[in-house]
């Protein structure tokens, strides 16, 4: 997690586990005998998870020996081989439910969401799902699970320590999930727009099935809504306890999965677009929700410096805002020096959204795109831009937002798998101008 108390690297890396107090960041009877056990158990070192290679978990897998529901290319389905089809078979991934997140937690009815979690746990026990609980960075301490999920635990649930955001970036996870020979997963737990979403997002990537329990998912930020309608556009399904009920009890009514394009962020191939970001833009800008977008703007703009992501504005002779100078000192790249940058395959959308249907539509047949909700100022109303921004999600523009990006990017707790050296290199300069993004005005939920 960022933040701005005058940390270096060496003891951010030791302080990890409390850090990210606050950060979001585990079938039917099918005859297997599943071991209690506690993978990863190197803790925050991580050595036991594959080192750097994690980084790459959330993209890797995707040819996978699940009986059919491996993906291809970007593509996740569950469609299989020709053949008898795949018997469909469910399991239970419970997602770092842990005190210090049920703490920190925005989601109003926390007590509710311990109840159905812990009912999942002894559905699990009493049907024999395979079940896998992952916990971030460490399982001791304010970091154990919840005390009221303890005593229902099945006997054979599989537990995993995990550095990366991903919980298919621990490379004993995915491999548990692939040997599960499991067609569906239940995903719950925390937190929403990081963990949750990570894993949702390397689990179709796999080619599962995923059924995230909407009913059963909590995170420190108040606006999931994007992360959400992210998960729906990579072919999850969202359902909720009683359907999970139904679906342990008849599998044969699993429901398959749509065929999807699944888009992970690659962080060393990302573009920022600053879409109409000027001073008459966002001078004379009224939108509502100016402060909070505001915040997020100044944050993507210091952490695109940091981790030297191009920079693509509209006029650089103008430069930026006079509001946001001061917070980016690179040097700032045409829009049309877009198409010569081909290392750039992702770009994420910014700024003010004054003519931005025409200049997204430019580069989604070509490119992976994103848009910033949360950093993109609104010219006219919210439903405005709700409408105006509907068109492009159904041709594919990804919804974020900053948290979700900046730990999109970043992949992991431990900074030594962070995607590249040079970010650690700026650690220390970074880092205390910077802040977490949980500690941004919040934004409301919608």
């Amino acid at each position: 997690m960022l933040g701005n108390q005058g940390m270096n690297l060496s003891s951010f890396l030791v302080l990890s586990a409390t850090c990210l107090a606050a950060v979001g960041c585990s079938a039917a009877d099918n005859g297997q005998d599943f071991t209690h056990n506690e993978a990863g158990s190197a803790g925050s070192g991580g050595t036991a998870n594959g080192g750097s290679g994690g980084l790459g978990g959330s993209e890797a897998g995707s040819g996978g020996s699940m009986g059919g529901a491996a993906g291809h290319d970007d593509t996740a389905g569950s469609g299989g081989s020709a053949g008898a089809p795949t018997p469909k078979s469910v399991g239970i991934v419970v997602i770092d439910v842990q005190r210090t997140f049920v703490t920190h937690a925005a989601t109003p009815d926390m007590p509710g969401i311990i109840d159905r979690t812990k009912a999942a746990l002894q559905l699990a026990e009493a049907k024999n799902l395979p079940t896998f609980i992952t916990f971030e960075d460490s399982k001791q301490g304010d970091h154990a699970l919840d005390a009221a999920l303890q005593p229902v635990v099945p006997d054979h649930a599989q537990d995993f320590i995990k550095t990366t955001f991903a919980a298919t970036g621990l490379p004993s996870f995915a491999d548990a999930v692939t040997k599960s020979g499991l067609t569906h997963l239940v995903v719950m737990g925390a937190e929403t727009d990081v963990c949750v979403l990570q894993t949702v997002l390397g689990l179709r990537k796999m080619g599962f099935t995923v059924l995230l329990q909407k009913d059963a998912v909590f995170t420190s930020e108040p606006h999931t809504s994007p992360a959400v309608r992210r998960m729906q556009q990579a072919g999850t399904l969202l359902v909720d306890q009683a359907a999970v009920a139904a679906y342990v009890a008849k599998p044969e009514d699993l429901p398959a999965a749509p065929n999807a394009v699944v888009r992970i962020v690659e962080p060393l191939h990302m573009g920022v677009v600053l879409n109409s970001f000027t001073n008459a833009s966002v001078g004379g800008n009224a939108d509502p929700l100016k402060t909070q977008k505001s915040a997020r703007l100044r944050e993507l703009l210091m952490v695109s410096e940091w981790f030297s992501l191009p920079v693509y504005v509209a006029d650089v002779g103008a430069g930026l805002p006079s509001a946001f100078a001061q917070y980016y000192q690179g040097q700032l790249r045409p829009m049309s020096q877009i198409a010569q940058d081909s290392s750039v395959t992702q770009l994420v959308f910014a700024g003010a959204d004054g003519a931005v249907a025409g200049s997204m539509s430019t580069w989604l047949q070509s490119k992976d795109v994103f848009v910033m909700e949360d950093a993109l100022l609104a010219e006219g109303s919210a439903d405005a831009q709700k409408t105006l921004l509907q068109p492009l999600f159904d041709q594919g523009l990804v919804p974020t937002t900053y948290k979700s990006f900046y730990y999109d990017m970043t992949k992991s707790v431990d900074l030594s798998q962070w995607p590249s050296q040079s970010w650690l290199d700026n650690f220390d300069k970074y880092y205390n101008m910077t802040q977490a993004p949980e500690d941004l005005p919040p934004m409301p939920p919608d």
